[in-house]
């Protein structure tokens, strides 16, 4: 597990995104410089991965779906890019204990907790639901929850998006992170994803008004 690779590929990757697009970010000074860390975002678009990754300052070891891991090529380079796959059709032990050995040997993983990419009504950021296991992940690693929001990643899947005008706009908020008691009951883990939601809901409505315009 090395960081060569992954930080080529957003070295490359930044430049064409950077002319065609504007961007704006917003606490990324919540994400721990060392240590282990689970950064959970909302998912609104599949642009939200490239998203995160330019506007995180660490290597994120991503969560991905095996469908898309067991194609030869994606699987060879979400591989390098120090992803793993998780079988969303079952309780997947295994992409747990590696998700708890990636944090125990210190790094930041990232995952979307709704599990899918959901329409804007349905998102959490606009008070959908949201299961606990991110919770019980810090629970169980000690490690904090960032939360986070990409704003405007759908727009990304226009072609004419990537014109090299740079008018195409998303935002990247990152929020406080929650910590979970190593000791923490079921009773609890309630009020931390209350909170939790909470602060989705939050930093989406920040970052709309921070994405509005000026004149």
């Amino acid at each position: 597990m090395g960081d060569l690779f992954y930080r080529t590929v957003r070295t490359i990757g930044r430049g064409p995104v950077s002319i065609a697009t504007s961007r704006m970010v917003r606490g990324a000074q919540y994400i721990p410089q060392t240590g282990p860390a689970i950064l959970a975002s909302s998912h609104l678009s599949y642009f939200d991965v490239p998203a995160l990754i330019g506007a995180s300052r660490r290597p994120i070891d991503w969560l991905s779906i095996t469908e898309l891991m067991s194609h030869p090529a994606i699987g060879w380079f979400f591989r390098n890019m120090n992803a793993f796959p998780v079988d969303r059709s079952r309780h997947d032990s295994r992409a747990t204990r590696t998700i708890l050995d990636r944090l125990g040997a210190g790094r930041l993983v990232g995952f979307f907790p709704e599990g899918r990419i959901r329409r804007p009504e349905e998102s959490v950021i606009n008070g959908g639901s949201l299961g606990s296991n991110v919770l019980r992940l810090a629970r169980a690693s000690g490690a904090p929850v960032i939360p986070a929001v990409v704003l405007g990643g759908d727009a990304m899947s226009n072609p004419l998006a990537w014109l090299p005008t740079g008018q195409a706009r998303y935002g990247v908020a990152f929020g406080e992170p929650i910590f979970v008691p190593p000791d923490a009951t079921v009773a609890q883990i309630a009020p931390l994803l209350l909170e939790l939601k909470r602060r989705y809901r939050r930093l989406a409505a920040e970052l709309r008004l921070c994405m509005i315009p000026r004149d």
